[in-house]
């Protein structure tokens, strides 16, 4: 009987071993899926820090470019202009040459 009482003990004890490297394994796990979780996040908030970023420069670049579409069309706009005034100032100048021709 003392002899069985001794063979549960062992079990006992080798169970509660086997209990408490499972436990301290377990613990380990649900660190280390803790850490993972955390480096997650991290990522997640840095990759969306980056794209606000990105957007940010996109927007930059958008507005910047629009700018300089206007300034290109106001400047082609003031280039006609310009050719315009050049051309009638040759077409007058032609006409009147052709008018003091017609007095000689």
């Amino acid at each position: 009987s003392s002899r069985k009482v001794e063979m549960l003990q062992n079990e006992l004890a080798c169970t509660r071993e086997g209990f408490d490297v499972m436990k301290h394994k377990e613990n380990q796990l649900m660190s280390e899926l803790e850490t993972i979780k955390a480096n997650h996040a991290e990522s997640v908030a840095y990759a969306t820090q980056q794209e606000d970023e990105f957007r940010t420069k996109l927007w930059e670049a958008q507005s910047a470019k629009l700018a300089a579409e206007k300034e290109l069309g106001e400047k082609k706009v003031l280039l006609a202009e310009k050719e315009g005034d050049e051309k009638e100032l040759v077409e007058a100048s032609e006409v009147s040459e052709a008018q003091r021709d017609e007095m000689k």
